[in-house]
């Protein structure tokens, strides 16, 4: 069973949550919680409560919370708030406040694994010629 669960309109930008959403996912939604708490970035309050939500979901449904992992999490680019900021002369500067939208899936399905990339396959295969030599 796949739980989705969306967060509009976050003041953070989204480079900032991307960072944070790279720690936790593939976790065990109850472990990622945990982790979320401790982390010390301002991105982590949103993931946290976006995903406290998910997992009061999982309780409502009377699902076990301990076989949920976080199969997935995005985040977006939502809206910008536009302000100026005034310079000498007469003249401005474009001030833009990034907001983000965050989805985060929470699924009890562990085949789901981080997907691999080149770098990856590079790595294992280097290690095999390795250990037959």
């Amino acid at each position: 069973m796949e739980i989705t669960v969306k967060s509009k309109f976050i003041k953070t930008t989204p480079r900032k949550i991307r960072l944070v959403a790279g720690a936790v996912k593939y976790k065990k939604a109850t472990e990622a919680a945990s982790l979320l708490k401790f982390i010390n970035k301002e991105a982590a309050t949103p993931i946290y409560k976006t995903l406290k939500s998910a997992l009061a979901i999982v309780k409502e449904k009377q699902l076990e919370e301990d076989k949920f992992i976080l199969s997935g999490i995005s985040c977006n680019q939502g809206p910008r708030i536009k302000r100026r900021i005034m310079k000498s002369r007469g003249q401005s500067s474009l001030i833009q406040k990034r907001m983000a939208h965050l989805i985060l899936t929470i699924s009890d399905n562990h085949k789901i694994s981080p997907k691999s990339d080149k770098r990856t396959k590079k790595a294992t295969q280097v290690k095999k010629e390795n250990n037959k030599e």
